[in-house]
């Protein structure tokens, strides 16, 4: 009997040390900072990528302003000293790049996944965050069994590798130089993974593609690029993946950050307004005026919504624009007050093409540098909301005794004196019309170390659950000491709350272990002990542990607790998250600007990209919403408040809920006071 089972692991690792690549080459095309703790500084960019490269650690080498990282990707590895193990090899790839001559800012990576051993996962990389934080963790908090045998063996690994290079003993010091440039790295960026969702809606509104196309793409350049042994910086990615950029966006994003919404480019020359008519026969008029005289002068005022000519007479302005077809296309959104109108049209009585004129180009490069002098180029200059809606005007601020300003604006803010220079032409706006001044980039940023409730509720069935909250959360405690929790297989775990390890005064941390180690022996002789799951870290009981455990991973049994010095590098390497439950999007009304309540209930929603669906859902059930936008809860401190607040009034609180065609809840979650459950 033959078995593929080799070739398909194989086939995994391919493809994730493809989607690495993909993921830097993501961030290098989107300029965005970097989401994974590399040691690399946060404001660094990335100069280029080389693939399978002749250095020693040759999976990928990235490049930035400041430093080198050396990345071997290696979707799941066991740590162990046999020299034909993949964690050897890793070791020995990291020993020879030392070996070939480093700075101290370079950083060699093992990067993996949460399917790796917990001995790669837990114990070396807080092994090694101790090491780079100098602390004295070593010394207060004794290595247990099984972060004893990791550092004997990635201690071993380094002096066999570096023997077999050098043919010399190495000594302590540079087996501490080679650990403190290591670094274990979990990016879980397989398909479906909340990572790659967060991927998906970043650059969904960069290309003229389906995001999924656009990141298979980025894969297959990996793919390629990896099998020639090649690199590529950021212009050589923009020549492989412009087709898939609309042309109008390659050619204007030259000049400016909304060049996609500038078509046909800047226009300066012109004024183009509808105004109530002074002709008795006509209702309004369309007049084009000339902007500038030709020693740069502004030829019309703007004020109070009129518009004054050297003459002194004053108009009252319906709409400003730059062009014709901007008069057009507001007379055809607004039919209802246009339809029985009777319109006259005043052109320039010339044939210069005044757009072209100095003071006119002079000031479209003002406006331009407007623009790309705007670091929130995506937020409304009007009322500072972030814009998400298709066809949204971009505008000149140009009025008496107001600031000068270019950007874009909610057609809600729109005034009869802004000028409107154009709109918005965007499919990713397009697509997702529901979710309303969101703010993509900021989501991609939070949820990437976010939402770690709902991972750990991913691998259970949809279903009308209760979400126990506690109102008197706080994470003011400096507490210079955590819980760690000894289980039966020589390795530990930490006591946390909401994700992160939680820190507590020594009596308090005395007298909680002794708690716990009292609930854990009576489980034990209970025959239902308390245990982790060796991969997904789920803390439960022994029978639940049978249901939700996955076919790989082992149940570890809480054997007793005991106090442990809190560090930063235990605070690193076991706090997986830095927000339990946000983001969050909540559903704002149009018309006050308050939270809308779904038949009574505050409703949250965990996967914005998914809105239609419990939309559509909601409104099978006899639920339709009023106009709505979108609002962002960005931390938890956010949605503790608002609950709280919520739960004052007796409100209930609803987290993604469905329901049937009678209105009846079917699935999601309640939140309920842990502290009334309690009672």
């Amino acid at each position: 009997m033959s078995s593929n089972a080799g070739g398909s692991a194989t086939n995994a690792g391919i493809d994730f040390q493809q989607r690495i690549s993909a993921l830097f080459l993501t961030h290098m095309f989107m300029d965005v900072v970097f989401i994974d703790d590399l040691g690399l500084n946060g404001d660094s960019k990335i100069i280029d990528l080389k693939f399978e490269s002749a250095n020693e650690i040759d999976d990928l080498v990235v490049t930035t302003e400041n430093s080198t990282v050396y990345i071997q990707a290696k979707r799941s590895i066991n740590c162990s000293e046999s020299k034909s193990s993949e964690f050897y090899k890793v070791i020995k790839q990291f020993v020879s790049q030392y070996l070939t001559g480093i700075s101290n800012n370079d950083r060699f990576v093992l990067a993996t996944t949460s399917k790796a051993s917990s001995k790669i996962i837990c114990d070396l990389k807080k092994i090694l965050e101790s090491i780079r934080f100098n602390d004295i963790g070593f010394i207060n908090n004794p290595l247990n069994q099984s972060e004893t045998d990791v550092f004997r063996i990635i201690k071993e690994n380094i002096a066999s590798n570096y023997k077999d290079i050098t043919n010399e003993s190495i000594s302590d010091e540079i087996t501490y130089e080679i650990l403190k440039l290591s670094h274990v790295s979990v990016i879980d960026i397989e398909e479906g993974m909340p990572l790659e969702k967060a991927i998906l809606t970043l650059i969904s509104g960069k290309v003229s593609i389906s995001a999924e196309l656009f990141w298979s793409c980025l894969i297959k350049i990996g793919l390629t690029l990896s099998k020639n042994r090649s690199s590529i910086n950021l212009k050589g990615l923009e020549d492989r993946v412009g087709k898939f950029i609309e042309k109008e966006k390659q050619e204007n994003s030259k000049d400016n950050k909304l060049g996609f919404i500038l078509k046909g480019g800047l226009c300066s020359g012109k004024e183009v307004l509808i105004i109530e008519s002074f002709y008795e026969d006509f209702d309004f008029i369309i007049v084009e005026l000339i902007r500038f005289e030709e020693d740069g002068k502004k030829t019309l005022s703007f004020s109070n919504q009129k518009v004054e000519l050297k003459n002194g007479n004053k108009w009252n302005v319906i709409y400003r624009a730059s062009t014709f077809l901007g008069c057009s296309r507001y007379i055809k959104e607004n039919t209802e007050l246009f339809e029985n109108a009777k319109i006259a049209i005043i052109e320039i009585n010339s044939e210069e093409n005044v757009n072209e004129m100095e003071a006119a180009k002079s000031h479209s490069e003002l406006c331009l540098n407007a623009i790309n002098d705007n670091n929130k180029y995506i937020e409304c200059i009007i009322c500072g909301d972030v814009i998400s809606d298709d066809s949204s005007p971009i505008i000149e601020v140009d009025e008496m005794g107001i600031p000068h300003e270019v950007g874009l604006v909610h057609r809600d803010c729109l005034s009869p004196l802004h000028r409107v220079l154009g709109i918005i032409d965007s499919k990713l706006f397009r697509d997702n019309k529901k979710l309303v001044n969101f703010d993509y980039e900021k989501w991609y940023l939070l949820v990437v170390k976010g939402q770690g409730m709902f991972s750990s509720l991913s691998c259970l069935p949809k279903t009308v659950s209760s979400l126990l909250w506690k109102p008197d959360y706080n994470n003011l405690s400096k507490g210079k000491y955590c819980i760690k929790i000894n289980l039966d297989d020589g390795s530990s775990r930490y006591v946390q709350n909401r994700g992160r390890i939680q820190r507590e005064s020594l009596n308090s941390a005395k007298d909680k272990s002794c708690w716990f180690t009292e609930l854990f022996q009576k489980a034990i002789s209970d025959k239902d002990p308390h245990c982790y799951t060796s991969e997904s870290g789920v803390f439960t009981n022994y029978s639940h542990a049978l249901e939700y455990k996955k076919d790989n991973e082992d149940i570890l049994i809480c054997e007793n607790a005991e106090p442990a010095l809190f560090t930063l590098a235990i605070d690193k390497s076991y706090s997986s998250y830095e927000r339990y439950y946000a983001p969050l999007i909540i559903f704002i009304s149009k018309d006050d600007g308050q939270p809308i309540f779904i038949n009574g209930a505050m409703v949250f929603l965990s996967d914005p990209i998914n809105i239609d669906v419990f939309i559509k859902n909601w409104e099978f059930g006899g639920v339709t919403l009023p106009p709505f936008t979108i609002s962002i809860i960005e931390n938890d401190e956010e949605f503790d408040r608002l609950v709280i607040s919520l739960k004052k009034d007796d409100i209930s609180v609803l987290i993604n809920p469905q329901i049937d065609m009678k209105g009846q809840l079917v699935s999601g979650l309640i939140v309920e006071d842990f502290n009334d459950i309690i009672k």
